[in-house]
């Protein structure tokens, strides 16, 4: 399969300064260092915003508006999957906005087998821990689906149960799995009993939501490597550096930025080699009213 305009990377971008910058180093890289153009590229705003919207059409990324939904945080991304283009594309990647993308990944489709298949990563770390996770499955009388264990500290989850951060859908998937997926999550979030259940886990009910709709749907899946997803805020390295063995292609940074809107490094050389060359291209290609929002926001705090 080859790198067309079928192959979209989709993202939301809520209204805040630091969503904003994180939404421009999301889109930049793709542009920059992955060498996607921008016409495959779904920014999906929470908000009118006339600068950003000058920044997207500036690269000509498709802009499309989304109402906060579910929890108004983490499960906006799930307004993503009922932009109408993405039905008749080939394969769209949803993204969190706090990404950095160094390849494209639709060269590794083929490469990976991948076609027609939903992919993710195992999350990093069991949160919630299987325990709750069998409550879950139990309450809405599904199948568990096979035991593996999470990417870094190797305790038991299930397959299915993805970092948010990065999922891969099949186009010809993608209309059902949402409205599932969707359904899934409404009625954790209205339900009393999941709060109780999972506390402040409860943060996590937008990958909880997803493992139970690609169980119900049983749509055929497909493991990522961490290189695919690559954690760069956790505090204990170790267990990161020992796992990841190749050159990550997508850096997932989350709030690990310096106050100059770079990347923070790891003093993982592997990692950091990929977040130096996104900062090059950042510090080349700076919106600085953009970057000044980020910039006065943070010294406000």
């Amino acid at each position: 399969m080859n790198t067309n305009q079928k192959i979209f990377y989709s993202c939301v971008i809520d209204n805040t300064p630091l969503f904003y910058w994180q939404g421009y180093i999301f889109i930049t890289s793709l542009i920059n260092i992955a060498k996607v153009n921008g016409e495959r590229i779904f920014a999906h705003l929470t908000h009118k915003n006339d600068l950003y919207e000058s920044f997207l059409l500036k690269y000509r990324v498709n802009i499309r508006y989304i109402q906060p939904w579910g929890d108004n945080k983490y499960c906006n991304k799930l307004q993503q999957l009922e932009t109408e283009e993405f039905y008749d594309a080939e394969y769209v990647f949803f993204c969190d906005a706090d990404m950095a993308i160094l390849e494209d990944l639709a060269a590794y489709i083929d490469t990976l087998n991948i076609s027609g298949k939903i992919v993710g990563k195992i999350v990093d770390m069991n949160n919630p821990k299987i325990e709750y996770l069998d409550i879950i499955f139990d309450y809405f009388s599904l199948k568990k689906p096979p035991i593996t264990t999470d990417t870094l500290n190797k305790e038991p989850t299930y397959e299915g149960n993805f970092n948010g951060g990065l999922y891969g859908i099949p186009s010809n998937a993608i209309k059902q799995f949402g409205l599932t997926w969707k359904e899934y999550a409404q009625k954790m979030l209205e339900d009393s009993f999941f709060t109780e259940l999972l506390g402040n886990k409860i943060i996590h009910i937008d990958q909880i939501s997803f493992a139970l709709a690609l169980t119900n749907t049983q749509q055929d899946y497909a493991l990522l490597s961490l290189d695919y997803n690559c954690p760069t805020h956790l505090k204990q390295t170790e267990p990161l550096s020992t796992k990841l063995l190749a050159n990550p292609k997508i850096l997932h940074y989350h709030r690990k930025i310096n106050p100059n809107g770079l990347l923070q490094t790891t003093n993982i050389q592997i990692i950091d080699e990929a977040i130096n060359k996104v900062n090059f291209m950042l510090e080349k290609n700076l919106d600085s009213q953009i970057f000044q929002n980020y910039k006065d926001s943070v010294n406000h705090e």
